[in-house]
């Protein structure tokens, strides 16, 4: 069994918007940040040279609380199973992944076709 999340943060960028992180992820960072590599997580890629400060996402644990609070019987469900876990933006599925596919297709639709050679002759 998957352990409950309590917490999510944010990592505030000195450029760009912030960076959802699940609460696993901060060690992730943390190790990154102190190596000064790149540190891909699931919302997002974050260079330690931007990174300014984490932060409690007050928006998803405010959601958090409602779910629980006020689930009508779900919300012993939604206690147990915690805080839901962010998506990855470049899995399949994901918008970046997407985006990536419809570009990649128009692409191939404006590039001219390709004549079949013929069998040997």
């Amino acid at each position: 069994m998957q352990a409950r999340r309590t917490k999510a943060y944010l990592a505030i960028m000195s450029r760009g918007d912030p960076i959802k992180l699940d609460e696993e992820e901060l060690q992730k960072v943390a190790a990154g940040a102190n190596a000064g590599e790149l540190i891909v997580v699931k919302q997002g890629v974050i260079n330690p040279s931007y990174l300014v400060c984490i932060e409690n996402d007050k928006d998803r644990l405010e959601a958090f609380r409602r779910e629980t609070q006020y689930g009508l019987g779900q919300g012993e469900i939604a206690n147990r199973r915690g805080i839901k876990p962010l998506g990855h933006i470049y899995s399949e599925g994901g918008h970046i992944a997407k985006a990536l596919e419809e570009s990649t297709k128009r692409i191939e639709a404006s590039m001219p076709k390709q004549l079949e050679a013929p069998e040997n002759q």
